[in-house]
């Protein structure tokens, strides 16, 4: 597996750039030399479409440059040692991270207001507990805060606690109960909330989310027939509850509006990026967060279902006529941006430091593109289950609360995550995207039986994928300066 992968822009047809993952490198190139990074070569083959003229062969300029690149460290072949030299979780790892944690989600009912089509917890899917209107116990929030409260207090920085569900204001008393058992329990800390809603009942408790400064991620799909798979149990659109209840909270509070509530739209066959950006920019002068349908955990008898109502954001992105101004307008919300953003930091970033792991004198890492359990979040679940994040199958447990007891085994998780770590190695010998992977192996589906990881990338793969990168940089060049001096991955 050579270390340097040539590649043209989309529309190309002969190779004009090559990059090398060892290096940190991408660089314009002549396709004939292009032709010889691929063929490994400094033949010119007579079926080669790459013609050019010279003189004399054996002292064309471009195989010259071919063997000072060469000289330089190019063209390398990747050693398989290197490439899946894995670094293996240790239980006192797991404690350290807790010392750092700095988001805690409850999920404090899985009853909803709504039975969205395409929900996640809905018919589509199969990776998550039966719903049963259930709420969570007070005695879990205590139990879990007073296991966590000797890590917690080991930090001095903000700490974000999040509320979900079902629809999370359907138990707002436990919320109250909760936020103000937080506040007095970390009097050192930072302490910041956030809520995922529908906004069906944002009416109700407008003047205590804006008093508490709690930060609204509201679901909101656009105009009316956008938000049509919103729907009521009795099938009604909530478009029009939705509607008014946001337009009540921005008139009420247009500070705390600007500043604290956000929005995300999921994108599918009943509307469009554009379409919904525009509804959002005339009616709340905001631009929303959009998100594809969940393609993970799909129920096979429901498949032709989610294709039907599946739309892709970045093909659509790629063809509309007004690419450039959402671009420039949405900027890191928009996935091109985002993508890009992640290929500067993944694959130009030489000394990349993702958290204190890095910072170790060792050459080893951590196999596959996991979190390392509780690096961004830990998630609790309505059925007391202690989880990395919201976004997994639910059957991943890292932990559990029994009669307000957190029950968590540090040696557990760590072979749990060994395990996976184990698996995949020799996947990722083989893989070009291994230095920069973002795949969770909790997402690949029944990745326990069949082991294979499906986000495993051949060299044409990584070249077509690099390709896609150039050509939108090529055509938005102000957006790399634009990521260096305003954004921030975490």
């Amino acid at each position: 597996m050579q270390t340097t992968v040539s590649f043209a822009q989309r529309n190309a047809n002969t190779a004009c750039y090559c990059y090398d993952y060892k290096k940190k490198q991408y660089f314009v190139v002549h396709p004939f030399l292009g032709h010889l990074i691929d063929s490994k070569s400094e033949v010119c083959d007579e079926e080669s479409n790459v013609i050019i003229e010279c003189d004399n062969q054996d002292n064309c300029y471009y195989r010259e440059k071919y063997r000072f690149l060469k000289d330089q460290g190019f063209f390398e072949e990747k050693k398989m040692d290197e490439q899946a030299n894995g670094l293996r979780l240790t239980p006192t790892m797991i404690g350290t991270i807790l010392e750092n944690l700095n988001h805690i989600v409850f999920e404090v009912t899985d009853a909803c207001n709504l039975n969205c089509e395409y929900c996640g917890y809905g018919n589509l899917y199969y990776d998550h507990d039966k719903r049963e209107n259930k709420q969570l116990a007070w005695e879990s929030v205590v139990g879990l805060m007073e296991y966590l409260l000797p890590y917690l207090t080991k930090s001095d920085g903000s700490i974000y606690f999040g509320f979900y569900g079902g629809e999370p204001l359907l138990n707002m008393q436990l919320i109250k109960q909760t936020v103000n058992y937080i506040k007095q329990l970390l009097p050192m800390r930072d302490v910041r909330f956030t809520m995922t809603t529908n906004a069906v009942l944002l009416d109700k408790y407008m003047d205590y989310l804006a008093e508490n400064q709690f930060r609204l991620l509201i679901s909101f799909d656009g105009d009316r027939e956008g938000h049509s798979y919103r729907v009521f149990h009795n099938s009604k659109n909530s478009f029009d509850v939705v509607y008014s209840n946001v337009k009540i909270l921005q008139k009420k509070y247009p500070d705390y509006f600007d500043e604290y509530v956000s929005f995300n739209s999921v994108i599918h066959n009943r509307n469009s990026v554009a379409k919904t950006d525009a509804f959002f920019t005339r009616e709340f002068g905001k631009s929303p967060k959009f998100s594809p349908l969940d393609d993970a955990g799909i129920r096979p008898d429901k498949m032709e279902e989610f294709k039907q109502m599946y739309h892709s954001i970045s093909k659509e992105m790629q063809e509309t006529e007004s690419q450039k101004e959402l671009v420039a307008k949405r900027f890191i919300n928009d996935p091109f941006v985002f993508w890009t953003a992640l290929f500067m930091k993944g694959k130009l970033a030489y000394l990349q430091y993702d958290s204190y792991e890095d910072l170790f004198a060792t050459k080893k890492r951590f196999i596959g593109g996991a979190c390392l359990p509780f690096q961004k979040k830990l998630f609790l679940t309505v059925n007391n289950k202690i989880l990395p994040c919201e976004r997994i199958d639910q059957k991943h447990v890292l932990g559990t609360i029994r009669d307000g007891n957190v029950c968590m085994d540090f040696e557990k998780i760590a072979k749990k995550y060994n395990w996976y770590y184990k698996v995949l190695e020799e996947q990722c010998k083989l893989c070009y995207r291994s230095e920069s992977c973002s795949q969770c192996f909790f997402q690949i589906d029944n990745f326990e039986t069949n082991q294979k990881c499906h986000a495993l990338i051949n060299r044409q793969q990584l070249s077509k994928e690099l390709s896609s990168v150039i050509d939108f940089i090529e055509n938005n060049p102000e957006i790399p300066e634009r990521i260096i001096n305003e954004v921030i991955l975490k």
